[in-house]
């Protein structure tokens, strides 16, 4: 008998019958979510279930996977940093043209806004990154926008790409379609359907639509701010004046692969959505929507990553790291699977609110959209 069957015997043995063929269920569909699965799979041994529909090339996205956390503590760049290469290397092994490089400019229209970028510009140049500001006359001082060259993103392809490699190093994946999906208070996982029932031993939530759906509504509201989103695309539109733009205070991201296709807007906040949006477009107007998305986007309430255990179910829960979150994925990993170096275990136990830490020693930059 095999180590793993071995295992599967002793479990259905205490279990009545259900079969412990995981040992980590992964909540989520999003790049991260995938990698993390794939890595604690290939690199740590576990033996995994990915929860979840998985990527589709006909959902718009909820975020922009970019290494650009809109962050200024030393110690979220530092851990980004560390894991660019890592992430560049496992992608490059997965696929080719998987990861691009983009200029993405930051527009600052409030002076608390301004500061948290001259903090943020400061933090940058002691990591050798560089942004700058840049010029841009539809802004009325104060406000400025700011680029940063060369960020690493993930191409469209990646997520499938992802998705594939995961699977053929066996990490299962689990779709509503295959039955239900039970997350106990305990941890544990069930999942039954018509190929059998099978637990996990711990689960670990990753996506926003992972945490509303197997969290309390009160766990939701003590660990995160929730806002509205919408993912709106429109017709085929002249060039924007960079590939994406994100508009910090009027809560708008916006994506254009190239001049003459289609503009990808994320905008998050309920009121006055359209406004918001319409200002950021208004040197493309008239311009219609093709496609629109809307649902609720789950953010820490400080601005800091928020790595912790959730009280009800007990789940380990992975927010607040952003459009980034993809690139966080190996040390994010090696912390699941218990064997993070040095310095991400600090990073981790910082950001753990079961652990006692003060959240000001991490808490970052918030911005409420208007």
């Amino acid at each position: 008998m095999s180590k793993t069957e071995g295992r599967i015997a002793a479990a259905e043995k205490r279990r009545g019958g259900a079969q412990t063929a995981f040992d980590v269920a992964v909540f989520g569909s999003s790049a991260a979510a995938l990698l993390v699965a794939g890595l604690l799979r290939t690199a740590h041994g576990k033996s995994v279930v990915l929860v979840g529909e998985g990527p589709s090339s006909w959902l718009l996205p909820r975020r922009f996977d970019l290494a650009l956390p809109v962050a200024t503590r030393p110690e979220t760049w530092r851990l980004l940093k560390s894991g660019l290469a890592e992430t560049r290397k496992l992608l490059g092994g997965i696929g080719r043209n998987l990861v691009g490089r983009v200029d993405p400019v930051l527009v600052a229209e409030r002076p608390a806004t301004l500061e948290a970028i001259a903090h943020m510009r400061a933090t940058l140049s002691g990591f050798g990154f560089s942004m700058e500001r840049v010029a841009d006359r539809t802004l009325a001082e104060p406000a400025a926008a700011f680029c940063l060259r060369d960020v690493a993103s993930l191409e469209p392809a990646a997520g499938p790409a992802i998705a594939a490699w995961a699977a053929q190093h066996e990490v299962r994946t689990w779709r509503g379609t295959d039955g239900t999906v039970i997350l106990r208070r305990n941890g544990l996982v069930q999942l039954t359907g018509p190929a059998g029932s099978f637990e996990a031993e711990r689960a670990v939530l990753m996506d926003d639509a992972a945490l509303l759906a197997h969290l309390s509504p009160e766990e939701v509201a003590r660990l995160f701010a929730s806002q509205a989103c919408r993912s709106i695309r429109t017709e085929p539109a002249a060039a924007l004046t960079a590939p994406l733009l994100r508009y910090l205070d009027r809560g708008v991201s916006l994506s254009q692969p190239g001049k003459g296709m289609s503009v990808t807007a994320i905008v998050s906040g309920q009121a006055e959505h359209a406004a918001r949006l319409g200002s950021t477009l208004s040197a493309l107007a008239p311009l219609r929507r093709i496609a629109e998305a809307r649902y609720q986007r789950l953010e820490s309430r400080d601005g800091a990553p928020l790595v912790t255990l959730a009280r009800a179910p007990r789940s380990l829960v992975v927010a607040g790291l952003g459009d980034a979150a993809a690139f966080f994925a190996p040390a994010l990993a090696r912390h699941i699977a218990g064997v993070a170096v040095e310095a991400e275990a600090a990073f981790f136990a910082a950001h753990d609110l079961g652990r006692g830490q003060a959240r000001q020693a991490v808490a970052d930059f918030v911005v409420d959209p208007a």
